[in-house]
């Protein structure tokens, strides 16, 4: 189930879950961090966007409102939900 897409700087972001807790997250279709958690966990990985190198951390939990997204490139927050 895809939980987010995410259009940034003209780049994609996709956050997908399966109900047997696997996490995928993917840039521009490209699959950069996957892990299994039923009570959320955090991805990191870096990428190059216009000749620079760009660190992406994403942290994907629960909340009272259901599941909650934080995404931060170089430490500044992009997407807190």
């Amino acid at each position: 189930m895809k939980y987010l897409t995410l259009f940034y700087q003209g780049n994609t972001i996709e956050i997908h879950h399966t109900h047997w807790g696997k996490e995928s997250i993917y840039y521009n279709g490209k699959l950069m961090s996957a892990r299994r958690s039923f009570f959320g966990s955090t991805h990191h990985f870096q990428v190059k966007e216009d000749k620079e190198e760009a660190k992406y951390e994403i942290g994907i939990g629960y909340n009272s409102n259901g599941i909650a997204l934080r995404i931060y490139r170089n430490e500044a927050p992009i997407l807190i939900q």
